[in-house]
């Protein structure tokens, strides 16, 4: 009797911190890496995914977060669409390249090329001499984040850089812009291929009822776009969304964890 009812307290305390190394590991994640082939009988996953753990730790793959080969090279798959209320810029493609710099984060150099103001058919560009290219100047902070959660997650890359994106003006070469904007904030595109040990991701930026979808990471702060409009002696701030999707291919399989079972 004694060692039964000892028993029950010392598995309680087994079932807590269970829950809590659980609870630790789920933190971690989204994260990208690889699955990687374990010695025999000693891997901590089964399948070749990594998403369901070896009970006995005699799986046949282990996870290993971040990538070796970190470099990506991404372009638009559809026209990228930059708005607001009063502005809305058609841009024909979109260069997304940079580099894996953690298991969570990105370094993103992004150019959106043939940009144009619909309303006056003008080019719009942050560089005088590269006509139709908005381009920041240095490299955007990618970082993963679920947008929701539970056993079927959604993930999302948020594209950001404090105090500002991007300054471009739109206009007929040669001539004062017909209007200056100044971008802030940041973005998030959902990652469409989460899960798989895949070649390339792919993401989506999306606008419905003239919001960016999704405005924030599950219960976290907003994370969306400012536009600063400058347009003769009138100015405005303006909430601001991006929509397109951009392909973006990995020098190496690499895996987006979204969960673990």
């Amino acid at each position: 009797m004694r060692a039964s009812r000892m028993l029950g307290p010392c598995v309680l305390a087994g079932l807590v911190l269970g829950a809590v190394f659980a609870a630790g590991a789920s933190a971690s994640l989204p994260e990208v890496g690889r699955c990687v082939p374990a010695a025999k009988g000693t891997g901590e996953y089964i399948g070749l995914h990594c998403i369901h753990k070896s009970p006995t730790h005699k799986g046949e793959f282990n996870w290993a977060p971040g990538a070796v080969k970190k470099k990506f090279e991404g372009s638009s798959t559809t026209t990228i669409t930059l708005g607001t209320a009063k502005l809305k810029i058609l841009c024909a493609a979109a260069t997304f390249n940079g580099e894996w710099t953690g298991s969570k984060t990105a370094s993103v150099t992004v150019d959106l090329i043939g940009c144009e103001n619909t309303a006056t058919k003008h080019k719009c560009q942050s560089n005088p001499a590269k006509e139709g290219e908005i381009e920041p100047p240095q490299p955007l902070e990618g970082e993963l984040g679920f947008i929701t959660s539970g056993s079927n997650p959604t993930v999302g890359l948020d594209l950001k850089h404090s105090p500002t994106i991007v300054a471009f003006g739109c206009g007929e070469p040669l001539t004062p812009p017909e209007l200056s904007a100044t971008l802030e904030g940041s973005v998030i595109a959902q990652i469409k291929k989460v899960g798989f040990m895949v070649p390339e991701f792919t993401l989506t930026y999306k606008v419905a009822g003239g919001k960016q979808v999704p405005e924030s990471f599950a219960g976290g702060s907003p994370d969306t776009l400012i536009a600063k409009i400058v347009k003769g002696v009138e100015s405005s701030t303006e909430g601001a969304t991006l929509a397109g999707g951009v392909l973006l291919p990995n020098e190496e399989e690499l895996e987006i964890k979204a969960r673990t079972v």
